[in-house]
């Protein structure tokens, strides 16, 4: 036996990473598995590098438009190589920072792939090691889906991870999906020069969101010239002359459009590799995710998941809260989940965030309320920095005026959206908004006027022009 813990971590994403240093902060003496890099795919291959790419495209969309009003002159010319070193450059400060971490916890991180086949023992493959633990954290996050489409072969087809790394620039993209992975990349490659298509099954992009929002962000994402298909089904991708010919049903019709790059967007499934869940007496739901309970514990006695593995938001913060749930009650906690409350965000350009019920929700909930629109054009830091475009969604109750739901499309709205989640968490009503203190001029004054717009008491907007429509 190579070893003997109280907590075992197996993936070091999010999710792992987290869970062990809570752990260690507990008292515990924790080990830690990963296969490939710590950071998993958030730090590495998802959240970060993508957030790099969309920041420099940000910053070259600002560029652009003030090159052409004429503030600017002779700017807007980039270097691709330069911003994907810059990228490569984030990652390994972040990952080796997360290292650094670890390692003043006195954690001890055994790279190799990690096998689970029986309770409080994980065996590295290949060299036989075993590790025993009394209690143990699955946390292997997700892989990204390839669809089963006609011709959707590996190489035919691109994923997220090597659509973050092409060395070139596409002339055009077609990209399957248009949840929050494809509308982040229709925005990287659109602003870089490519013709972007989404195509999309559901009747909208980003279809879990409120309506209105989501008409706000189709609206703009076409504004930047992306095509978007929506209710389409793709039925075949086959080579063409050059170029990939994407072929798909919509309204009885057969269309098709050709493209020098296809990606796949349409979602992630968990990474089971190396738990034998069977075995172990694992439940999992329809979808292969494994079931937990709001202690994060598995049906198996002594084993906890987090993260990607047990489907859910799949949102890296989602991941991180469960994991400090799970990690408390491994060292004799007995904490609970709280994941009502969870912002969404999306980092398109405009970016698009979210707390709270829709109004479909709402509705479905049987819930009387009240909703305004206040918009950005409102706001004079939006207005200063030339970001009008966008507007925040209020929803409250009816007569409480207790918050219910906050959605903004706009300029920073991911970052916008945690006052709402402090506000939805303490349970604010519109009134109390009323005698709060922002600074100005911000964007975070559109939190209290869209809130304080709901009872007609903003005071940037004209009256009787609630926009509630």
């Amino acid at each position: 036996m190579a070893g003997k813990y109280d907590v075992a971590v197996i993936g070091g994403g999010p999710g792992g990473y987290s869970a062990a240093i809570r752990a260690a902060q507990l008292g515990g003496r924790v080990v830690l598995f990963e296969k490939e890099n710590i950071g998993g795919t958030c730090l590495n291959v998802g959240c970060i590098p993508t957030k790099c790419l969309l920041e420099k495209a940000a910053l070259i969309d600002k560029i652009r438009k003030n090159t052409e009003n004429g503030m600017l002159k002779d700017a807007g010319l980039f270097s691709w190589k330069k911003i994907q070193e810059q990228k490569a450059s984030v990652v390994k400060k972040l990952t080796s920072g997360v290292e650094g971490i670890l390692r003043s916890y006195s954690i001890d991180t055994v790279k190799g792939k990690a096998l689970l086949r029986e309770p409080r023992t994980v065996e590295i493959e290949g060299t036989g090691e075993k590790y025993e633990a009394d209690k143990i954290i699955i946390a292997t996050g997700s892989k990204a889906l390839i669809p089963k489409i006609k011709g959707a072969e590996k190489g035919n087809v691109i994923d997220s991870t090597e659509a973050l790394g092409l060395k070139k620039i596409p002339i055009s993209m077609a990209i399957i999906g248009g949840g929050v992975i494809g509308v982040e990349f229709a925005s990287i490659y659109s602003t870089f020069g490519t013709n972007v298509t989404i195509i999309e099954m559901l009747p909208s992009i980003v279809a879990t969101e409120d309506r209105d929002v989501v008409k706000g962000l189709t609206r703009e994402l076409e504004k930047r010239n992306i095509r978007i298909v929506t209710g389409a089904r793709v039925e075949e991708i086959k080579e063409g002359s050059g170029t990939k010919i994407v072929k798909y049903s919509k309204d009885n019709t057969i269309s098709h459009i050709e493209a020098e790059c296809v990606m796949a967007a349409v979602g992630r499934a968990p990474n089971l590799e190396g738990i034998d869940v069977e075995k172990l007496g694992i439940e999992m739901d329809s979808k292969m995710n494994i079931k937990v309970n709001s202690m994060m514990e598995t049906t198996a006695k002594g084993i906890f998941a987090v993260g990607d593995v047990t489907g859910g938001y799949q949102l890296a913060h989602s991941a991180y809260a469960e994991a400090e749930v799970a990690a408390e009650n491994c060292m004799g906690g007995k904490l609970e989940a709280n994941l009502e409350t969870m912002p969404r965000c999306i980092y398109s350009l405009p970016q698009l965030a979210a707390v709270g019920l829709t109004e479909d929700n709402a509705k479905e909930k049987g819930i009387e309320f009240e909703k305004s629109i206040f918009p950005y054009a409102a706001n004079g830091k939006a207005l200063a920095a030339d970001e009008p475009g966008g507007f925040v969604k209020v929803i409250c109750e009816k007569y409480s005026g207790k918050l219910l739901g906050v959605h903004i499309v706009g300029s920073y709205a991911t970052e916008l959206i945690s006052s709402a989640t402090v506000a939805i968490n303490m349970g604010a009503a519109a009134e109390d908004f009323y005698r709060m203190i922002f600074p100005h001029p911000t964007l975070s004054e559109l939190i209290k006027e869209s809130v304080l717009s709901v009872k007609n008491l903003a005071i940037h907007i004209p009256k009787g022009q609630r926009t509630d429509k």
